[in-house]
């Protein structure tokens, strides 16, 4: 919006609201996630459950594109992460080491997924994953 210019010979008096209004934020800012880097000041740190759904998105997406290697790379990184998606986590990396060519490693870990897991949703893709190799 356009400033208006006061009437000649008035002066524009700001409302007491203004005058008085407290400069500090209403809501303190998040602290950063431990165990993770820290968030620059006045960032806001990123949700460690969204932060470990983009990194699976990623591993998902290495694996479409036929890039187990990748995949396998970034559970590397994301097992240093939360544990909400572990399970999900393993049975990437079952996919990732059979489609590798890893059978004896993928079998270990599909083996090691169902017993930590056994009414895991993932049992049939798994399993599916080291038949076929």
């Amino acid at each position: 919006a356009l400033p208006i210019a006061p009437a000649e010979g008035k002066e524009l008096d700001p409302p007491e609201a203004a005058r008085t209004r407290p400069t500090t934020p209403k809501r303190a800012p998040r602290p950063a996630a431990s165990g993770g880097p820290e968030a620059p000041p006045g960032v806001p740190a990123e949700d460690p459950l969204i932060a470990e759904t983009r990194r699976l998105r990623e591993v998902h997406e290495a694996l479409r594109r036929g890039a187990p290697e990748r995949a396998l790379s970034l559970l590397d990184a994301a097992d240093a992460g939360g544990q909400e998606l572990r399970e999900e986590r393993a049975a990437a990396r079952v996919v990732a080491l059979c489609a590798l060519g890893k059978t004896a490693e993928g079998r270990a870990a599909m083996l090691e997924l169902l017993r930590k897991s056994p009414g895991s949703p993932y049992s049939g893709r798994v399993r599916a994953a080291c038949e076929e190799k």
